[in-house]
């Protein structure tokens, strides 16, 4: 015996937000929220004020060394540029009541399979940018024929090697 369930008589409808009027609303806002566009220039706006604020501090506490290579320095840097892009993605979950790994740091995969293959790309990407850089400044800018030409062509190909190592 087939037995159909019962169906309330009067279903309530989930509760919706009610559409927002105005001009400033249909600039600024879609049925997620807050436009995509938006979304992205707030997340820079709150990186270069973080960034820009944080660096003033930074440079009362840690001065480089003129001239000198400071591995020290350069992890300082590192951490400090991390902590900026992870603070503005902190603040832009909170504003959108959403949770961190929205913004490409979940917790859960941390250190899985797309964190090694990133690994594992980018040392290679630099590993071969540092090796055309050295070739090609042997080449280019110490050999009998450094002109202006062979100089573009070295800017163009580094250039292009690191917009690769961006994109990937």
């Amino acid at each position: 015996m087939d037995v159909e369930p019962l169906q309330d008589p009067s279903p309530t409808p989930p509760f919706q937000v009610p559409p927002r009027e105005g001009i400033l609303s249909k600039i600024f806002l879609n049925d997620k929220g807050v436009r995509g566009g938006w979304r992205l220039l707030i997340y820079a706006a709150f990186v270069a004020g973080l960034g820009f604020g944080g660096g003033l501090v930074l440079r009362q506490f840690v001065r480089p060394s003129h001239g000198v290579f400071s591995p020290g320095y350069m992890f300082i840097q590192e951490a400090f540029s991390f902590s900026v892009i992870f603070a503005a993605a902190v603040i832009m979950a909170q504003i959108e009541r959403q949770s961190v790994g929205v913004y490409g740091l979940p917790i859960r995969g941390a250190f899985g399979k797309l964190f090694w293959q990133g690994c594992l790309i980018g040392l290679v990407e630099i590993s071969a940018l540092v090796w055309f850089d050295r070739r090609l400044r042997r080449v280019f800018l110490w050999g009998p024929c450094h002109t202006r030409q062979r100089g573009v062509a070295l800017g163009s190909i580094v250039g292009s090697l690191l917009c690769f190592c961006g994109l990937v």
